[in-house]
Formats: C-alpha cells, sequence, structure tokens
C-alpha cells in the first residue's frame, strides 16, 4: 500500500514573495483526504516552525489556533503540522522553533 504521495511544487507565482500554496484532495479507499502543498522559493529564510501561541506554547501546554499563532508571528502563509496530545496539549517529537530547541 502507498504510505506518502509526492507532488511537484508549482512554480511561484509573480509579486507573491516568492511563495506559492496549492490544495489537494487526495482519495484514499473510499475517503478522500484534503491536504494543502506550500512552496517557498528561499524556505531557509522564510520558514518557520513556531509553537502553540508563541515561544513557551509548548512548555505551556498552550492550545492556540494555527491562525492565533500565525497573526501574533506576522505570517503570511500557515499551515498545521506539528504533533502533539489532544487530551493535554503536549507537544509531540523534536521541535525546533526560531533556530532553538524546544524542550518537550
Amino acid at each position: 500500500s502507498r504510505e506518502h504521495e509526492s507532488w511537484p511544487p508549482p512554480p511561484a507565482t509573480p509579486g507573491a514573495g516568492g511563495l506559492a500554496v496549492r490544495t489537494f484532495v487526495s482519495h484514499f479507499r473510499d475517503r478522500a483526504v484534503a491536504g494543502h502543498l506550500t512552496r517557498a522559493v528561499e524556505p531557509l529564510r522564510t520558514f518557520s516552525v513556531l509553537e502553540p501561541g508563541g515561544p513557551g506554547g509548548c512548555a505551556a501546554r498552550r492550545r492556540a489556533t494555527v491562525e492565533e499563532t500565525a497573526r501574533a508571528a506576522d505570517c503570511r502563509v500557515a499551515q498545521n503540522g506539528g504533533f502533539f496530545r489532544m487530551n493535554s496539549g503536549e507537544c509531540l517529537g523534536n521541535v525546533v522553533s526560531d533556530e532553538r530547541r524546544v524542550p518537550v
């Protein structure tokens, strides 16, 4: 069975600051799953992983929407990609945010 899907990045849209966002729907068995693909021309300078609600969010087990976190950091594009425990808000895995390892 196929466990992942790869999509070639779309060309950057002129005037969009080097960002291109594409939404897609993949069908797995009898279920449709929506996703987002974002292309950043210079990801090392423009891509960030943010803790929920800002710095210290993982340690505080803070819960915040993607929109709230993105707005506070003045993000132009935001997607949810972090793993966390639903019942406690605890961040899971190795998280690096703003060039520092986040204690989880």
